[in-house]
């Protein structure tokens, strides 16, 4: 999968008591690919900010392939494909170049209103961006 990618060391506390990493845990590795990716390229997350964009995850999907172990380093490979408010991210998670899972990920492109957030028309240079560095 071209795009970006970025490894890290899985932790005990990720991992169920024979230490191989809870399935859960995959999906925040996978926000946290999205989030560097964000940063990255000049939008990151940000809570206080009064036009911060915010971006709900509506949709996870994923095949796990194979156990991932405390201690091993995995990589996350992240591909997104941008549409007029959300983001399909397509990603991998990797030892080395055994896929131990795979999947998607949906999110939506919001603004905060009143107590609700409001979808809104992803920035042109983030589409950019997407289609330039996924």
């Amino acid at each position: 999968m071209a795009g970006f990618s970025f490894s890290r060391l899985v932790t005990f506390s990720e991992c169920d008591p024979a230490g191989v990493a809870h399935f859960s845990r995959m999906a925040c590795w996978v926000e946290e690919a999205e989030h560097i990716w964000l940063k990255q390229s000049g939008f990151p997350v940000q809570l206080e900010e009064p036009d911060a964009l915010f971006w709900p995850r509506v949709q996870f999907a994923a095949d796990y392939l194979g156990p991932i172990r405390y201690g091993e380093t995995v990589t996350i490979d992240l591909e997104g494909e941008p549409g007029s408010s959300s983001i399909t991210w397509s990603w991998s998670i990797r030892q080395e170049e055994t896929p131990v899972a795979k999947g998607t990920m949906k999110t939506v492109c919001c603004t905060k209103g009143e107590g609700d957030l409001i979808p809104q028309q992803i920035p042109t240079s983030l589409q950019e961006a997407l289609r330039n560095k996924s």
